[in-house]
């Protein structure tokens, strides 16, 4: 999740030639949580302070050697929903693991929590 994150992270920069510092990651599962957390808090301050007109803004990407374009909500709506689907993917595998002390990952719960 966190190399989805950081790579649209910069793409949204547009940064060119980008170089990801979550697959050259080698620590601990503990800096591996506070990477992700740092690219989320990225995000969300983005967010709040965005307007229409930089949500509606359209950019360029390269992906696979090839130029894509797309505007900046529907590639927020990718990557919150991607996100979503690797959750249910990570659950599922603790579930199998035998974990059963999972907080509740539907976003339902996150608002009944604000």
């Amino acid at each position: 999740m966190w190399v989805a994150e950081e790579a649209w992270w910069k793409r949204h920069k547009l940064a060119e030639n980008i170089v990801l510092e979550s697959q050259k990651f080698d620590g601990s599962f503990a800096q591996l949580v506070n990477h992700l957390a740092q690219q989320s808090t990225h995000w969300k301050e983005w967010i709040d302070n965005c307007t229409e007109t930089q949500l509606e803004h359209v950019f360029a990407y390269i992906r696979n050697k090839s130029e894509e374009k797309m505007p900046t909500y529907q590639m927020l709506l990718h990557l919150f929903n991607h996100a979503t689907y690797h959750r249910g993917q990570l659950i599922t595998m603790l579930r199998q693991l035998g974990a059963d002390k999972i907080p509740a990952t539907d976003f339902s719960a996150f608002c009944r929590l604000k």
